[in-house]
């Protein structure tokens, strides 16, 4: 509890203030005055003085004995004054706001250096090809070595997998994303295309074997229906004879065995699709695909579009190609997909890149070959 000196009734530690109060001297009663107890507070109710009177004779003493020795200070060049305040080291702060003698001028905006690939960088197996095609294509050897690589890693997919740890079951799948980021007319379509020659050659050859074997399962189509009559006729034999149950099944199994499934074509690249669709190409072909869209700005908005909202997590489980994925839709059903392995790649321009959200939120997951 502080009693101010000299206050007046009703009075407020303002009104002290106002009347010649200071600071220091404030910081002086609370040195000296006794710690709260309510002991001391009520005996300040019912005297008034008390401890607290001893606070105040001190502090009034202190501040005669400080006015007598104002009387005669010292200011910085020597002489004395009954009102020269002690000079300050300080230098009091301005109000004023700086002034500028020139113009702002534009922000740096040029990128940073980055290493360059060198050809002793790549696989002995690929070393050949890929410079002889950059030289070829006058581009830069990251325009068609990254597309090469990624499309390697899509016809490896989930068939190899590496484990870092020896006693681990972590298991890295090589499932790779890369974007080429370049000005137009830089050639990154023709270096691309080289690139993912050798992938859509395998695309090509799987689609001609595809279309030879559901030619030719179209053809025993009308065999598979006169088996399915003979088999319900025998069926129909058995049931008259009472026949039991095991009998009846190994004639239908028999016919099942028989039986020519239909043919799956084995993919590799993919370019537009939606999620669903991508979902059971996956489940037919397990060990992964290549998405390729030759503007990405376009893949980027597609997954910023309303309805779409789950299409990037599909993604990123797709990147890691280790965990299950299921969906259900009332139109396909129940679609489960034992481990989505889709590779990514494709290209464009810094000015849609540095201006689509979209697109710099992904930039995260895609190690881009830069060549502006």
């Amino acid at each position: 509890v502080l009693e101010l000196p000299k206050l007046l009734p009703k009075g407020d530690v303002s009104d002290w203030l106002d009347k010649g109060g200071t600071k220091e001297t404030l910081l002086s009663l609370a040195d000296i005055a006794p710690d709260f107890t309510p002991d001391i507070f009520s005996e300040y109710l019912s005297q008034g003085t008390g401890k607290t009177g001893k606070t105040t004779q001190n502090i009034e003493s202190r501040e005669e004995t400080g006015a007598k020795n104002s009387e005669s200070v010292t200011d910085t060049t020597g002489k004395t004054g009954k009102n020269n305040p002690p000079a300050s080291s300080e230098t009091p702060a301005s109000d004023t706001p700086p002034t500028f003698t020139t113009a702002p001028g534009p922000l740096e905006t040029a990128l940073l250096p980055v290493p360059r690939l060198t050809v002793d960088m790549l696989p002995a197996a690929l070393r050949g090809w890929l410079h002889d095609a950059a030289v070829r294509t006058s581009v830069p050897l990251e325009y068609v070595a990254a597309p090469a690589i990624i499309a390697l890693a899509g016809a490896l997919g989930r068939k190899v997998g590496i484990r870092p740890k020896r006693f681990d079951h972590w298991t890295v799948v090589p499932v790779l994303w890369g974007a080429c980021v370049g000005r137009p007319g830089t050639l990154k379509t023709p270096a691309t295309a080289e690139g993912f020659r050798h992938l859509n050659r395998l695309e090509v050859d799987a689609r001609t074997e595809y279309d030879a074997a559901l030619k030719k399962h179209s053809m025993l189509s009308s065999v598979q229906e006169s088996r399915k009559k003979a088999v319900k006729s025998k069926l129909d034999q058995a049931a008259k004879k009472n026949a039991s149950n095991e009998a009846m099944m190994q004639i239908i199994n028999d016919a099942d065995a028989e039986a020519e499934e239909e043919p799956v074509c084995r993919r590799y690249i993919v370019n537009d699709t939606t999620v669903e669709k991508l979902g059971e190409l996956l489940k037919e072909n397990a060990q992964g695909l290549v998405m390729f869209r030759d503007e990405l700005t376009s893949f980027f908005r597609s997954l910023d579009k309303q309805g779409h909202e789950a299409d990037k997590g599909f993604y990123l489980q797709a990147w890691n190609g280790t965990g299950a994925y299921t969906y259900h839709r009332i139109g396909r059903g129940t679609v489960v997909i034992p481990a989505p392995c889709v590779s990514l790649y494709g290209t464009i321009q810094p000015g849609p890149m540095g201006a689509d959200k979209v697109a710099e939120s992904w930039c995260a997951g895609f190690p881009p070959t830069k060549e502006t």
